[in-house]
């Protein structure tokens, strides 16, 4: 009787044991989401990031960018985090200390003229430092005209010759582009040369174009 009972207690365990099992694999042998991410992120879209950086285009790069993978700053590519501290530094305003004699040397009321308004009755142009940047904005104005001049944006020193403009420059002269507006927007450049005493626009063509150029001065 006990070989009998033996017998059949050990048939009933091999048959649990060769039952298959429900379970899912451990994590030890699956592999972690945040790699299978890393690994298939596309170059195209880091190319492009990385075009609109060269181009000075930052902000468009980092919308791209946390569009694309809303946790980049997290992810695990070298590459990745090169892109995204590219564009938080360059987004990122870099304080003026009072030692940046270069930038500071500017602050304050410049003359401001279009040769079409007149040298002679110059408007002006203040330059001023607005969340740790320069900032200018100026005008010129004919009240008999109606004509005028106006300019807004950011700037910086390049060197003692030369200032990098970003912002809008618009002017309207009655006698130019049948009267209307120009407006120009963007970055630009101002430049001492030959000795002058003032910085000129260099992206002179007026919107009538054929030839026709403004010269948009600030003075020293």
């Amino acid at each position: 009787m006990k070989t009998i009972s033996f017998a059949i207690l050990l048939c009933f365990t091999i048959a649990s044991c060769s039952q298959p099992t429900n379970e899912s694999p451990t994590e030890e042998t699956s592999q972690p989401k945040d790699s299978l991410k890393t690994e298939n992120i596309p170059t195209s879209i880091l190319d492009s990031a990385e075009s609109l950086i060269m181009n000075d285009k930052f902000e468009e790069a980092k919308l791209l960018l946390e569009k694309e993978y809303p946790d980049a700053k997290n992810k695990d590519t070298a590459r990745m985090k090169q892109l995204i501290v590219k564009c938080n530094n360059s987004l990122t305003p870099k304080p003026l200390s009072e030692n940046d004699s270069l930038q500071l040397s500017i602050i304050g009321e410049h003359n401001l003229t279009l040769q079409w308004i007149g040298w002679n009755k110059p408007g002006k142009a203040v330059i001023r430092i607005e969340n740790n940047k320069l900032v200018v904005s100026g005008e010129q104005r004919d009240k008999k005209t109606g004509d005028y001049l106006t300019i807004s944006g950011e700037i910086e020193v390049v060197n003692a010759k030369e200032l990098s403009f970003n912002g809008k420059i618009e002017n309207r002269v009655s006698y130019v582009n049948n009267g209307k507006p120009c407006q120009k927007k963007g970055k630009f450049v101002f430049k001492a040369t030959k000795g002058r005493k003032f910085w000129r626009l260099q992206q002179m063509d007026n919107c009538e174009q054929g030839g026709v150029v403004d010269y948009v001065d600030i003075y020293f």
